[in-house]
């Protein structure tokens, strides 16, 4: 029997409409009109992500395999929020968001609610550079910055200082992965150099055939990153989480250390 989609949720919104459907045990989150996706959790299973990107995301388990802070810069409906708590139910997580439509779809529709009713898990409903500017030094292990709208970035990502409040948010050890809608690539260009201006160590990007999203990863210890060590961490990885960690390494290119244009 075909299981028929329903819409659960619309709202006219600048830009477009956010709009929330449910396709058997399959809920996503569209923005601007249907013409992205910004999330989709299987309710029956919510540790299971759905999509490819943000699997690739928790790539940073390669290299921080107990993490004991993680900042989210960028909520949307909260499957990684929901893959976390099963995975490290230690973790100390806060999600920024400065969408409060976004929150209050996230703790509806997408079952954060009952997570932000235990002390794990904690949403801030500012911008992401503001909350950088105001949130403790050397405090995250890992900072997943996923803030683009389908279509573009907040034109403060591109610039060093929001590299380095990222930078100083990390503890020794710590790694940051952004998640880039690449539409040009002097956009790309500018935004790598924002980024190796402030982290000058070790860094890389991660590509996906026919789709528009780049990973970069850096680094915040010098020296700190073997990646000759990949390919047995991703085994380990993918037989422990059940995420193609040996496929996401075979597309990863190494940023050399100065990138100027």
């Amino acid at each position: 029997m075909k299981t028929e989609k329903k819409l659960l949720f619309f709202e006219e919104a600048p830009g477009g409409g956010l709009e929330v459907w449910q396709h058997g045990s399959i809920r996503t989150l569209y923005i601007r009109n249907r013409k992205a996706i910004q999330s989709r959790l299987d309710m029956v299973q919510k540790e299971k992500l759905q999509l490819q990107p943000t699997r690739a995301m928790m790539s940073f388990l390669l290299f921080q395999e107990k993490p004991q802070s993680l900042l989210l810069l960028g909520l949307g409906g909260g499957g990684i929020i929901h893959f976390l708590t099963h995975w490290f139910p230690e973790l100390n997580i806060t999600a920024v968001d400065v969408d409060e439509r976004i929150v209050s779809i996230g703790k509806k529709y997408f079952a954060l609610s009952p997570l932000l009713a235990t002390p794990q898990v904690t949403i801030k409903n500012d911008d992401a550079l503001s909350y950088l500017k105001k949130s403790k030094q050397g405090k995250e292990s890992v900072i997943l910055v996923d803030l683009h709208d389908g279509d573009s970035l907040p034109v403060f990502l591109y610039t060093p200082a929001f590299m380095a409040h990222c930078f100083d948010s990390l503890l020794p050890g710590g790694v940051l992965v952004i998640n880039v809608i690449v539409e040009d690539e002097s956009g790309f260009t500018s935004l790598l150099v924002a980024l190796r201006h402030v982290f000058t160590d070790v860094s890389f990007c991660m590509t996906f055939e026919n789709q528009k999203n780049i990973l970069l990863f850096a680094f915040k210890a010098p020296g700190s990153l073997d990646l000759t060590l990949l390919p047995l961490k991703a085994s380990q990885c993918q037989k422990k989480y059940g995420i193609e960690f040996e496929a996401f390494i075979n597309n990863v290119t190494r940023i050399n250390a100065r990138y100027e244009l």
